[in-house]
């Protein structure tokens, strides 16, 4: 057996912060390609079905619209094709997908209350590029959906509210007519008390007396919102950092027994330039008793 001898110290230190260079190369790549009009093809087609007032070819341009600036935030994910049906229930992504291979998207959003599809159509999209489909292929993964979940409402959120403040030329003339609409809505979801309820609280803390319950039930809302919007905090300082989401769920490992293996998990599955995001929500997240 060979053994590699070890390197020296300065060596060692010179070839990470080479690897640290080239990761974050390839993340400024990655993201100027976007911006640039290389973001991957997303193709979203709509149920001919009833969606109230609102017409197919209206509601496939606010749903690109959606999927194209979600699009430049993960650049490096591969391309997407969708197809969107209306919920008589809850909005949801199906694990299996059509007979075309598109990702199954219901959705509850009804008329032309386009800002209700947007929150909606974003938060079934933040599933896709944290990789759910991981979830059919690793049960254990399930003790971490409400983390999922929250990500996934912060998305939401997020996508909301930039596109509610975009105008000109990068608006969409439809959404373009809600922004009042799109930003009300935004602003009431985060006026709610639950949402501020963690507000300069110890989130260690708040998780190891919250996640046993989570862990048995992830559609516990209300919690996860609370935890929704401490990451928009986090991540809204530098929507860059959004990058590191396209890495949750990435590894093909069986899911860790704690939480603080999971984040850790994600952590090592992130480029090495996203991974501070990631650090910063594991020093927050994780923490003795």
């Amino acid at each position: 057996m060979f053994v590699r001898p070890p390197l020296p110290a300065a060596y060692s230190l010179r070839l990470a912060a080479l690897r640290q260079w080239f990761c974050a190369a390839l993340l400024c790549l990655c993201a100027g390609s976007a911006a640039a009009g290389g973001a991957p093809r997303v193709e979203v087609t709509v149920a001919d079905a009833d969606w109230g007032e609102a017409r197919v070819e209206e509601i496939r341009a606010v749903l690109e619209a959606v999927a194209g600036e979600l699009a430049l935030l993960f650049p490096s994910h591969a391309p997407l094709r969708l197809h969107v049906a209306p919920s008589a229930s809850s909005p949801m992504v199906l694990f299996r997908r059509n007979a075309s291979g598109a990702h199954q998207v219901l959705l509850r959003a009804r008329d032309r209350i386009w800002a209700d599809y947007v929150y909606e159509f974003a938060h079934e999209l933040g599933h896709i590029y944290t990789n759910y489909g991981r979830h059919a292929r690793e049960p254990g993964l399930a003790r971490y959906q409400w983390f999922e979940e929250a990500v996934c409402d912060m998305v939401a959120l997020y996508t909301l509210r930039r596109l509610s403040g975009q105008s000109g030329a990068a608006a969409l003339p439809l959404l373009a007519s809600q922004r009042d609409a799109m930003r009300e809505l935004a602003d009431q979801l985060m006026r709610a008390p639950h949402r501020s309820a963690l507000h300069g609280a110890d989130l260690a803390a708040w998780l190891r007396a919250n996640e046993p319950a989570l862990r048995a039930n992830p559609y516990l809302r209300q919690r996860n919102e609370q935890v929704a919007a401490q990451l928009l905090k986090i991540f809204e300082r530098e929507p860059a950092r959004l990058v590191a989401l396209a890495f949750l769920n990435a590894s093909s490992a069986p899911a860790p027994a704690d939480f603080g293996g999971y984040l850790a998990d994600w952590c090592e599955h992130t480029p090495v330039a996203a991974q501070p995001v990631v650090r910063e929500i594991m020093a927050l997240s994780v923490s003795p008793p």
